[in-house]
């Protein structure tokens, strides 16, 4: 019988406050982590409103057109677990320049794909899909290193307030998103929605190796869980593939339930597996303390209500009611704004009084 590994979790207590060099300075480095983190949220909000001038330039149908939004969502959510983990292991820094390497190197091919798609004799939908598979790749690398990152150079005092305005950054990614894109591509080429990243991304990376300090989690073993890497990626892949196809295939038909089916028994496996590895990428230990757990649901029905509503408003309100790229942009954004002057109070007032009456005034 193979013998059960158990990894002791410090306590917040018995962890470093932080690992940062003295020198570092932790309201620098929140502004350039929020800056590539605004990146992130800008592309993919500017792609929403875009994506009938996309469909247009590159004659594309439907489908393909919502494979342009998936692709990204499918390469981030297979990855985002294990980049996560590899930041804690190799070193977060490293990664999240990598990830920004990545994800402006994919920029400038999604700009290019009508070039691509000529060059390799393929579908420009196609090679917009691949490079968008790219960025997510991209953004799975920096996301979990960018929360990482602040949580070390921020002290347990000051870390609400940061994290509430790296919070306040993602939603002005979110307002400004529609909003230039609509003028975007009523102004230019639709391409210009993806090479705008390209200065912005250059001048994070030098900013990053300036100025953001190296870290890893002093209590990661050295020796990678590649067995947990490969079970969670692809069961994840089989989970969010099917919620993508579920619609288009009929979400009784064979392919998506046997793709439930797959999902089920690799994560179930991969549970095993952590279980009984001496270094496991997921500490499941964290799922015995209530507010772990708790904050992870409430944040995926946040997410699901909030986010789920960007593709199909998109089309609706430039498809069924006619209304131009700025327009649409502009009717999304109320929810934004206030998300923008709400959430670093929001991370204020829980330094001072803690998350629960955050969360549930915030819930109710």
């Amino acid at each position: 019988m193979t013998e059960r590994h158990t990894q002791t979790i410090p306590t917040p207590d018995e962890q470093p406050e932080t690992d940062a060099p003295a020198g570092a300075n932790p309201w620098l480095v929140l502004v350039v982590l929020c800056a590539a983190v605004f990146m992130l949220l800008l592309d993919t909000t500017i792609v929403n409103v875009a994506q009938r001038k996309i469909q247009e330039g590159l004659d594309a149908d439907l489908s393909q057109i919502q494979w342009v939004l998936d692709s990204y969502i499918l390469a981030y959510a297979v990855l985002l677990l294990s980049f996560g983990r590899m930041g804690d292991v190799f070193g977060r820094k490293k990664l999240f320049v990598l990830g920004l390497a990545i994800f402006t190197a994919a920029s400038a091919l999604c700009g290019a794909s009508a070039w691509l798609a000529d060059l390799f004799g393929i579908s420009g939908a196609a090679a917009l899909i691949g490079a968008r598979v790219l960025q997510g790749a991209g953004g799975a690398f920096m996301m979990p290193q960018s929360l990482s990152l602040l949580t070390v150079v921020f002290p347990h005092e000051r870390r609400g307030a940061a994290l509430g305005i790296w919070g306040g950054i993602v939603a002005l990614g979110a307002i400004i998103g529609p909003v230039v894109g609509g003028l975007i591509v009523t102004t230019y080429a639709w391409e210009w929605v993806f090479l705008i990243n390209i200065p912005v991304g250059i001048a994070a990376i030098l900013a990053t190796l300036a100025l953001v300090p190296e870290s890893v989690d002093p209590h990661a073993g050295r020796r990678f869980d590649w067995g947990g890497v490969l079970l969670s990626g692809l069961g994840i892949f089989a989970l969010v593939y099917a919620l993508i196809e579920g619609n288009a295939h009929g979400w009784t038909s064979s392919l998506i339930l046997g793709l439930f089916a797959v999902a089920a028994v690799l994560l179930a496996l991969f549970v095993w597996w952590e279980r009984r590895h001496p270094d496991p990428m997921m500490k499941l230990e964290l799922f015995g303390i209530r507010n772990f757990w708790a904050g992870n649901v409430i944040a995926l029905m946040v997410a699901f209500g909030m986010l789920g509503i960007f593709f199909p408003m998109t089309l609706f309100l430039q498809g069924a009611l006619g209304f131009t790229p700025i327009r649409a942009g502009l009717t999304m954004t109320p929810m934004s704004i206030v998300i923008l002057l709400t959430a670093p109070l929001a991370g204020r007032l829980t330094d001072r009084i803690g998350a629960r009456w955050i969360l549930i005034t915030g819930l109710g």
